[in-house]
């Protein structure tokens, strides 16, 4: 499975998703990370510099677009207006307390994590 955390760094997760630079990708199989990646999001500067933390419907497409072949996507933050968009998408969200990547993805590769949709 593939997992995306949001990530302004690449070493912890984004306290926002709506306002997360890119995604850290995962790959998961037989309960271990067999691959991982940065990936940026190309969003709007004015979203970035106002730090808003409402989710536009070009902003929700962009966050789509970017994790559109993981299963799972975490982060620290997540606005129930992107939790609302996932319910036509098979990709599960979580959200964590955690704030480094390496004890968010291995919260969820140990079943702590829950589903919030």
């Amino acid at each position: 499975m593939r997992v995306a955390i949001s990530s302004d760094d690449k070493e912890s997760t984004s306290y926002n998703l709506n306002n997360a630079k890119g995604f850290m990708i995962y790959d998961l199989a037989d309960g271990r990370v067999k691959n991982q990646f940065y990936r940026c999001i190309s969003t709007p500067e004015y979203w970035r510099k106002n730090g808003s933390s409402k989710v536009s419907s070009q902003n929700k497409d962009k966050l789509l677009e970017a994790v559109l072949d993981c299963g799972a996507i975490i982060s620290y933050a997540i606005g129930e207006e992107f939790i609302n968009a996932r319910k036509y998408e098979e990709i599960e969200v979580y959200q964590t307390q955690e704030t480094d990547l390496k004890s968010a993805i291995h919260s969820l590769i140990g079943g702590k994590l829950k589903a919030l949709n």
